[in-house]
């Protein structure tokens, strides 16, 4: 009998609980709750007590621009060792970043 065989999407997720994570992650795409899903993992590794709010900075839509990310980004984290940047309903086009 033939191995079963693991999509893509449940190996990354399943590598976001046990390998070192990255400094940057890009998700898009219309699935939503495994995108969130993501996202809440990601800020469990990085703050398991769940006092990460402080260092998290979300940039949505038109507030997105090069400056924006660059500040969020260049700023240290106030209580904690990293900073969680999560920039959301980016467009380049439409957000005039060239």
């Amino acid at each position: 009998m033939a191995a079963k065989q693991e999509g893509v999407g449940r190996a990354w997720i399943r590598a976001l609980k046990t390998e070192p994570l990255a400094r940057l992650y890009i998700m898009y795409g219309e699935e939503t709750y495994r995108r969130e899903t993501a996202i809440g993992m990601i800020r469990r590794r990085l703050s398991p007590a769940g006092g990460f709010d402080w260092d998290t900075v979300e940039l949505r839509g038109r507030s997105v621009t090069l400056d924006a990310i660059s500040e969020a980004v260049s700023t240290p984290p106030l209580s904690a060792e990293y900073k969680l940047v999560l920039v959301r309903e980016f467009d380049p086009i439409k957000n005039d970043i060239s």
